[in-house]
C-alpha cells in the first residue's frame, strides 16, 4: 500500500473495503460516507470542538505521519486518534499502512488514558499507550469520487462497476449482492447488466440450479466452469468472508452451512466441503472417513490460526466432533502429530509445536 495505489477506505463504522484508487468513484459514494458533512467536520467526545480536515492536515495533497499532525493541530493525541478514526469511517481519510488499521482493531479505536494502564511498570505501560495511538504509517486525505458528467458517463461508470463484481465472483445474482455497498447492489447494476447482456459483453440465463431470479455470468467465468475446477485444491475460507456462501439463500446445496458468523470456517477439497468448524474448533463437523489421508491437510487451519503472524491464538478448544466426545475420536490422531495436544474427558486442547 505505501509502494501502489492501492488504499484500504473507511464505509461505515469500523468497516473498511480495499481498492485501487483510480476505482474509488466505483465503490464509494459521492462525498464520502457523511452526504449531509461534505466540509468533513466532526465532533470527538474528547473536546466537543468541530475540527475540520483543514486543521488537522497542514496541505490536503501531502503525507503526514501521527507525531507531524500532532505538532501542527496541538491537540492531545486521545483527541486526534479519535479525530482521524472518525474521519476514516467517513471515508475521507486513510493511511498508506495496513498497519494502523491492524492497531486499531487491536484497541477498538479507541485511544487508551496512560493513568488507566495498570501492571507491567512504566515502560510497558508507555508502550500499551503509545500501541493504542495510530502512529504506523502516513496519513492523508482521500480525493472525493468525481461525479459523472452526463448520463453517457454514468452508465460507463455503472458497466465498470459490473465489470469489477464480475472479476470478483464470475456470476453474479440478486442474493449475492446483498452484503454489498449500495452502488453495488443489483438494483442500481440491474440496467447496466442488461445493456451488457445486450451487447454481447456477459450472457443471462440459468448456470446454477437452485438460485432463484436471473443470473449474470462473465465469458471468462463460463470458459473456467466448462473447463472444470481443479479437484484437489484444499483451502479454507471464513464463514464471513465476501467469498462464503453463508447467509446466502440458495436452494439445492447438498449441505447446510453454519452461521456467517466469524468465529466459523469452512475446509474444501476441490468443490467439497468437507470440514466445518464452529466457534473458533469448538464443534467440528468432519465429512471424511477418519482414515482420510488428506486429514492433516484438513487440520491445517489450525496450525495457521495457531501460527499466523498476527494475533495468533494461543489455544484451540475442540469440545466435540461429529458431535461426539473428541478425546477417544478416531479423528484425533492426525491432530497429535501436527500439535501439542492435553485431553480430558470433556475436550481436547490444541497449542502450536515447537520441535
Amino acid at each position: 500500500m505505501q509502494e501502489t495505489n492501492l488504499a484500504w477506505i473507511g464505509c461505515g463504522k469500523e468497516k473498511v473495503t480495499i481498492g485501487f484508487h483510480d476505482q474509488l468513484d466505483l465503490f464509494i459514494e459521492e462525498n464520502g460516507g457523511n452526504k449531509n458533512d461534505p466540509a468533513g467536520k466532526i465532533n470527538t467526545q474528547e473536546t466537543n470542538n468541530s475540527i475540520s480536515l483543514e486543521t488537522i492536515f497542514p496541505d490536503p495533497k501531502g503525507k503526514y505521519d501521527f507525531s507531524q499532525l500532532l505538532n501542527h493541530t496541538n491537540l492531545d493525541s486521545a483527541s486526534l486518534t479519535n479525530a482521524l478514526w472518525d474521519l476514516v469511517w467517513q471515508g475521507k481519510v486513510t493511511n498508506d499502512s495496513f498497519g494502523s488499521l491492524r492497531k486499531g482493531v487491536e484497541n477498538q479505536f479507541q485511544a487508551s488514558d496512560l493513568s488507566q494502564i495498570n501492571g507491567g511498570g512504566r515502560r510497558a505501560a508507555f508502550s500499551r499507550w503509545k500501541m493504542s495511538r495510530p502512529f504506523a504509517g502516513n496519513w492523508y486525505v482521500l480525493d472525493p469520487p468525481t461525479p459523472a458528467q452526463d448520463a453517457v458517463e454514468e452508465l460507463e461508470r455503472l458497466k465498470d462497476r459490473v465489470r469489477l463484481l464480475l472479476d470478483r465472483y464470475g456470476i453474479l445474482f440478486r442474493t449475492l449482492l446483498i452484503r454489498e455497498r449500495p452502488a453495488l447492489r443489483w438494483g442500481a447494476l440491474f440496467k447496466a447488466l442488461r445493456l451488457m447482456e445486450l451487447s454481447g459483453e456477459i450472457m443471462a440465463g440459468c448456470f446454477f440450479e437452485g438460485i432463484p431470479g436471473l443470473q449474470f455470468i462473465s465469458s471468462t467465468a463460463l470458459r473456467a466452469l466448462q473447463n472444470g475446477l481443479s479437484e484437489e485444491s484444499i483451502f479454507w475460507i471464513n464463514a464471513n468472508d465476501p467469498a462464503s456462501l453463508c447467509g446466502v439463500s440458495v436452494e439445492g446445496l447438498e449441505y447446510n452451512l453454519p452461521e456467517r458468523r466469524p468465529a466459523n470456517h469452512l475446509v474444501y477439497h476441490g468443490k467439497q466441503l468437507v470440514m466445518i468448524s464452529r466457534r473458533n474448533g469448538k464443534d467440528l463437523d468432519i465429512k471424511v472417513t477418519p482414515n482420510d489421508s488428506h486429514l492433516p491437510e484438513y487440520y491445517s487451519l489450525f496450525k495457521d490460526m495457531l501460527e499466523r503472524a498476527f494475533t495468533p491464538v494461543n489455544t484451540i478448544t475442540i469440545e466435540t466432533i461429529n458431535n461426539e466426545s473428541p478425546a477417544e475420536s478416531p479423528y484425533l490422531k492426525p491432530l497429535q502429530e501436527l500439535f501439542d495436544i492435553n485431553k480430558d474427558y470433556k475436550k481436547v486442547t490444541l497449542r502450536k509445536r515447537y520441535w
